[in-house]
């Protein structure tokens, strides 16, 4: 197993110091991988699936990271109205209103990227972070969320894989 690496059955999560080649080496049916850790080309995509893995990239549509190439520093200043609160638990994460139209461009110009890589699909992380916002009040906030991974996602990539 590398360094910063999880598996199970076959799925290989590795969100930090990923090597394309060592990770076409080791095998993975699946392999879901972090665009911001490292600099990913068509041909490193092309090397990892031509080793027979199905690779997705990583998005975390429920939370803002500070790390993340669409962050803009004066957000810690002057924060979008879509922007909530710090994470408890997580340092440099943010909730978010996912339902605010600029989020939602955020993120289909982050599903692009991926996509346009040549990656098989996306790993949608912290899909219940809806809870969040319904225990702060927003009580169709879980509609909100299915609306949109389903209405804005899934019908529009769905020839792609989304996960």
């Amino acid at each position: 197993m590398l360094e910063n690496q999880i598996q199970w059955q076959g799925l290989i999560w590795q969100y930090e110091n990923v090597s394309p080649i060592l990770l076409a080496g080791s095998n993975p049916k699946y392999a879901v991988v972090d665009l911001d850790d490292y600099s990913w080309t068509k041909e490193a995509v092309k090397l990892v699936e031509d080793s027979g893995c199905i690779l997705l990239g990583y998005l975390n549509i429920g939370l803002a990271e500070e790390w993340r190439n669409y962050w803009r520093e004066e957000w810690y200043h002057n924060p979008p109205d879509w922007l909530g609160p710090k994470h408890s638990f997580w340092s440099g994460k943010y909730y978010v209103k996912f339902w605010f139209e600029e989020w939602i461009q955020i993120m289909e110009k982050e599903i692009e990227r991926i996509l346009n890589l040549g990656f098989s699909g996306i790993h949608f992380d912290n899909l219940d972070a809806y809870t969040f916002w319904v225990n702060a009040g927003v009580s169709n906030a879980m509609d909100l969320m299915v609306d949109f991974v389903i209405g804005r996602f899934l019908r529009v990539y769905s020839s792609r894989q989304i996960l």
